[in-house]
C-alpha cells in the first residue's frame, strides 16, 4: 500500500516531537540514542544509529519505520563530509525531491534532497518543510 504525501506531513510532524521530546538540538545530541528505538504507535518506531556513509565515513541515520510499510522518511547527517541527506517514500513525487528508485512492492516512489552542512537547524527546516508538504 503506498504511502500519501499527507501521510508524510503526519509522520513530519512526528518526528519533530519525537527531536523535542529527546531534546534533540544538535547532531551530537543522537550519540546518547544511537542504537535504540522508540515505539510510536505498535507496527511504527523511530530508530537512530551511525552507518557507514561515503568515503569511508559515518552518518548518523534517523528513521521513521512503519513494519511492513517501510521507512517513510528518513534524514542521515554526515559531519566529516558535511551534507544532509533525507530520502522519502510515497505514492507522488514530492516538490524539491529528485526519484532514484521505485518500490514497486509498496507502490512508492524512493526519493532524496541532500543539502550542504550539517547543521542540525537544516533537518528542523526540512521535517518542518515536508510538515506542509501539500499545503
Amino acid at each position: 500500500m503506498g504511502i500519501k504525501l499527507d501521510e508524510i506531513e503526519k509522520f513530519a510532524q512526528q518526528f519533530l516531537g519525537f527531536l523535542r521530546e529527546k531534546l534533540v538540538d544538535s547532531t551530537y545530541d543522537l550519540d546518547r540514542l544511537l542504537g535504540k528505538k522508540f515505539p510510536i504507535t505498535g507496527e511504527s518506531y523511530f530508530s537512530v544509529e551511525l552507518r557507514p556513509s561515503n568515503g569511508g565515513t559515518e552518518a548518523y541515520t534517523l528513521s521513521y519505520v512503519i513494519e511492513g510499510r517501510g521507512i517513510p522518511i528518513e534524514a542521515c547527517i554526515n559531519p566529516r563530509l558535511d551534507y544532509i541527506k533525507f530520502m522519502i517514500k510515497a505514492n507522488k513525487e514530492a516538490p524539491g525531491y529528485s526519484v532514484f528508485g521505485l518500490d514497486e512492492a509498496r507502490e512508492n516512489y524512493v526519493m532524496s534532497k541532500e543539502l550542504k552542512g550539517h547543521d542540525f537547524s537544516e533537518v528542523r527546516k526540512e521535517l518542518r518543510s515536508l510538515a506542509v508538504l501539500t499545503k
